[in-house]
Order: structure tokens, then C-alpha cells, then sequence
């Protein structure tokens, strides 16, 4: 038998791994996401060369 302590355990685990990969899915989709913005327009970046304020 499994005591609450491991349960707790395991409930823990379980969290940490769902939580890692709905971030990993989140920052890949954005990083797919800008580079897909980088291919189609140098300037979709945010970033300008222009020394303008």
C-alpha cells in the first residue's frame, strides 16, 4: 500500500511534468512562431536598425 506521503509525492511529479511540458509547448510554439515572422519580413522582429528615437 502507498502511504498519503507517497501519494503526495506523486500527485507532485505529476504536476511538475505537466507543468514542463505546457511550457515547453508554449516557448516552441513562440520560437516557431518568430522564426516563421523572420522568414516571411526581416522587419517583423521589433527590432529596427534605424538609430531614430
Amino acid at each position: 500500500m502507498t502511504t498519503p506521503d507517497e501519494n503526495e509525492k506523486k500527485v507532485r511529479r505529476i504536476a511538475a511534468i505537466i507543468y514542463l511540458l505546457v511550457m515547453a509547448f508554449l516557448v516552441g510554439g513562440t520560437l516557431i512562431h518568430q522564426r516563421s515572422l523572420e522568414k516571411e519580413s526581416p522587419e517583423a522582429s521589433g527590432f529596427s536598425e534605424s538609430k531614430e528615437f
